[in-house]
């Protein structure tokens, strides 16, 4: 069963975020979301078109928003990003 976020978001940002691609050539795209309970800590969601546009949601924990945000700032350096 999808959970809230696959079902009642995921489709909305999945066009959003393509579209943001497309107009500004982005190599990749990453959005950051609340992490909620119905994710687990460190997961990300990967989304792909056929046209090769990769798609991240990163989840960043309100709590402890400077680890999250320092975990996303690593990733990205490191180039592990989409």
């Amino acid at each position: 069963m999808a959970t809230f976020f696959e079902s009642n978001i995921a489709a909305k940002l999945k066009r959003l975020l393509y579209a943001y691609q497309k107009k500004y050539g982005a190599e990749s795209i990453t959005l950051l979301y609340p992490l909620t309970d119905e994710v687990a800590a460190g997961e990300s969601i990967m989304f792909y078109s056929s046209d090769g546009v990769a798609v991240q949601v990163r989840f960043v924990d309100l709590f402890d928003v400077d680890s999250s945000l320092r975990k996303v700032t690593e990733t990205i350096s490191a180039g592990r990003c989409v």
